[in-house]
């Protein structure tokens, strides 16, 4: 049986240095999840100011959070920040901050760092 992917969700955090996380619900193992971290730090640095940013030091690394309950937690901070039930809609990135406090997930430090 194939691995699945019930949400994932990248937005910023405010860590320090700032970084994006992605918020990530699967049966995957910590260590495919924080590969897809990596892949998409990868991507992302394929656009000049983001490596340029990641090379100065002013921004960190995607990480990888492990999340539950991932749809009903995204719906009602949706819904406390204004939006009606039926509009809320799931999205790729989301550029509000404070979701590590909404999915109160478990970080995936990236190989050779600590947790």
């Amino acid at each position: 049986m194939g691995k699945r992917l019930l949400f994932a969700m990248l937005a910023p955090a405010r860590t320090a240095p700032p970084a994006y996380h992605l918020y990530v619900e699967s049966d995957a193992s910590d260590a495919t999840l924080r590969a897809l971290a990596c892949l998409v730090d990868e991507l992302f640095c394929a656009g000049h100011p983001y490596h340029y940013a990641r090379q100065l030091g002013q921004l960190g690394a995607v990480q990888a959070i492990r999340v539950e309950d991932a749809a009903r937690r995204y719906e009602a901070r949706c819904v406390a920040l204004g939006q009606r039930a039926g509009d809320v809609k799931p999205v790729d990135l989301h550029c509000d901050t404070g979701w590590d406090q909404v999915f109160a997930g478990r970080l995936l430090a990236h190989e050779g760092a600590s947790a």
